[in-house]
Order: C-alpha cells, then structure tokens, then sequence
C-alpha cells in the first residue's frame, strides 16, 4: 500500500532513502529534471538509478544502434535488437521502474542538442561515453549556464567520473551522519593562547573535524557564564578532546570549570567551486580513486586522454590483442605529456612516471573495447550519486575527477591476438 506524505512522498517506496536524504533532500530530488546522453551499459545502469531514486524526470538521448557489444552489459537488450535504436528497447522497460517518475526520449538530431541542453528544462547533465572533445564541448556550455554535468567513460576494467556543478555549489550537510551530542567531562583553561580543551565522554566520542561547529550548553561553573548556549568553531586535538578560541577581550583566566555541560555538533553549509571542464583536463587538481592507488592517478589520467586522441583518429577503440595499436597508445601518452611539458602545463607527469607505468598504459590499451556489466554497474553507482548530491546539496561531490580500476583481473603478461 502506498503511503503519501504531505509533501506528496511516497514513504513506503523511498522508505530506505528517506533515513538518508531526508523528506527535504526527497523533495528537492522530485523537483529535478535530468538528461542522460548515451545508453550504453553504463548509461542504462546509471538511468536506473536515477528513475529509482525518485528525480522528477529523466529524458533520454541516444542516436546509437544495437551492436553485439552492447549485450554485454546493457540488459534490457538482445539479440533481437541488434541494428535497432538502443533507446527504442529500453525507455519502455526503465519508465517501469517507478511510476513517479515521467521518462522520455528526446528525438531532435545532435545539432539540436545543444540548445536543448540550455533551454532550462533540465537540472542536470549526463554524458555518458562521448568523446573527450564533446564532453568538454557540451559541460562547459552546462557551465555556462548555470546546469551541473557529471560524465563518465567506462573502458573495460577501467572507468572514469567528471563533475562540474558550477562556480557556487552549496553543500548542505557534507557526510550525511546524525549530528553528534557528547556530555562533557573535563574543560581546562588556557590563558596564554585564550583557549579552552574540552574533553568529552569516552563512551561518547565527538566525531568531529576541525573546522566543525558545535553548540555548548548546561556547564556549571562560572565558564559556562561566557561559552553557554553559543557556537563555537572546533580545532580537533583527539577523538575525545577539541580546542575552542575566546574572544581576546575575555581573560578566561578568571572563570573555572565545575561539573556537566553538553556538546551539540551544528551542521554547516558549505559552498564549493568547480572548474569548466576544458581548464579542469588539464588542470585536475587533486584526482580521487581506489586509496591504494592514487600513485597512478596521474597515470590514468592521462591514458584516458590519449584514448580520447586515438579514438578520434581512427574512430575506434584499440583492437584486443593488437600489439601494435597497444604501443601507439604508449607513444601517444609519452607524446601528449612532452607536450604538456613544453607548454608548462599545471598537469604533467615525467618521462620515468610513464616508463614506470608502462605496463599499466598497456593493459589499459589492449583491453578498451571491453565492455563488462558489473564495472558498468559500479560506475552506474557512482554517477547516479553524483546526481543526487547535485540534486538535493546533501553530501560532499566528487571535485572533479575519479578514476578506479579492476586491472587485477586481468593476467600479467599482455598477451596477443594469437595467445
């Protein structure tokens, strides 16, 4: 039986999600209108998602033709399908999954798109396995006008996620947790830095971070008279201690601590900035992935880029088990970073970086064309949260890459066709 709140949500379909976003963050997620451009695996996963979490709407865009590669990890096609749009055999089956949600397939030819793209029915792009060229092209018009983009690409083992929610993005609540309410049991003073240390509970641990703000209440003893019933800003010292700072016209040394007092965590919004995409690709900052392996991620980056390059010139992925595609892969990495180098690029790697990872470059290369369900479905994942950070401002976006890899799986040697 459905169960209608009064702001219209059905709380006993988003009953999971609800204890997560809240009815706030629920409502902000039924007011969005997404685009998704491309079903491939990775897009129809990612649609899913998306319809599931109950957005507004969710159009889709696909120009491409069922071939055999897309059975690999797009479900809702067959054999049948096989020189059909792909979109024709999956709108029907996606509209099923939530009747709240209207989904639509968007028929106007590609040189349509961009306007589309900026008329102002959507909240929030897709790209979903374009070109490097197009998804630059189409997310810096999505920041030009005020419309947050995630992309991704998903090659094989290997995937990557791009995110632009514009120059002022706020984060509501940037981890999602409950608010923290620990019993203080000590406060010290310190005067020479007008400073106080408050120690809380060991069975109640503050969970906070420096630069969290918390609420003091109910402290006995003639410093409760100065922090009671304020907000104070935390310079975290252990998991049971924090530091606060008093105003300089105050000598604490004059006030003593009793007994009691409560601290109450108070979550701040927090606004972010995000670069276009086009400064962004070159300029990546910090690059987020798998925490075992971010020594590469540099690496990574720029393979993507050179696969980019290699599949505009010759308008398809490295054959597997082609050798000789696999090595002009490598060289186009060593090429485009002396390249990067010379035009003192704020991303760059060294020659030795390259040389060092060569084997990962390969493996990259030899085994692009592979498209897997499960990879699919574990980006599908992440760019549908992605989306609903955007939608409702509740925990922290990617800023601005991620990279991950399953290159585990894959045998040691690089092996030909003939092997």
């Amino acid at each position: 039986m459905n169960t209608l709140s009064n702001e219209g949500i059905d709380e006993s379909l988003y009953s999971r999600q609800l204890y997560v976003f809240g009815h706030e963050g629920q409502k902000k997620m039924s007011n969005s209108n997404v685009l998704i451009i491309g079903l491939s695996g990775l897009g129809v996963e990612t649609a899913k998602n998306i319809i599931l979490a109950g957005v507004k709407s969710v159009t889709l865009y696909d120009t491409k033709l069922t071939n055999y590669i897309d059975l690999s990890s797009q479900f809702y096609l067959t054999e049948d399908n096989i020189g059909c749009p792909r979109v024709d055999n999956s709108i029907t089956k996606l509209a099923e999954l939530n009747p709240y949600v209207n989904v639509n397939q968007l028929n106007i030819s590609e040189e349509l798109l961009e306007k589309e793209i900026i008329s102002g029915n959507y909240s929030i792009v897709v790209l979903i396995d374009i070109s490097l060229n197009k998804q630059i092209y189409f997310a810096d018009l999505c920041h030009q006008h005020g419309v947050y983009v995630v992309t991704s690409n998903v090659r094989g083992l290997f995937g990557s996620v791009f995110c632009d929610f514009g120059n002022d993005f706020t984060i509501y609540d940037k981890n999602g947790e409950l608010t923290t309410l620990s019993l203080i049991t000590n406060i010290i003073m310190y005067p020479e830095s007008n400073s106080i240390a408050i120690t809380v509970l060991e069975e109640t641990k503050h969970n906070l971070e420096t630069g969290d703000v918390v609420f003091l209440s109910d402290i006995l003893g003639s410093i409760g008279l100065i922090i009671n019933n304020k907000q104070y800003q935390v310079n975290v010292k252990d998991m049971f201690t924090f530091e606060i700072y008093i105003d300089n016209d105050v000598n604490i040394e004059d006030f003593g601590y009793e007994r009691g007092g409560y601290v109450k965590q108070i979550k701040q919004s927090t606004t972010v900035s995000f670069a276009k995409m086009s400064e962004s690709v070159y300029n990546p900052g910090v690059i987020q992935g798998d925490e075992y392996k971010l020594y590469r991620a540099g690496i990574l980056h720029l393979a993507h880029i050179a696969l980019h390059q290699f599949e505009d010139k010759y308008n398809y992925l490295p054959e597997p088990g082609n050798l000789q595609h696999v090595q002009e892969l490598y060289d186009l990495c060593i090429s485009i970073n002396e390249s990067l180098i010379s035009k003192h690029s704020a991303f760059q790697l060294t020659n030795q970086d390259i040389i060092d990872n060569e084997v990962i470059i390969k493996k990259f290369a030899i085994q692009s064309r592979g498209n897997i369900s499960p990879v699919c479905a574990f980006f599908g994942g992440i760019v549908g949260q992605e989306v609903l950070k955007a939608c409702t401002g509740k925990f922290t976006p990617i800023q601005q890459w991620l990279y991950y890899d399953f290159i585990d799986s894959l045998p040691e040697n690089i092996l030909s066709a003939n092997q």
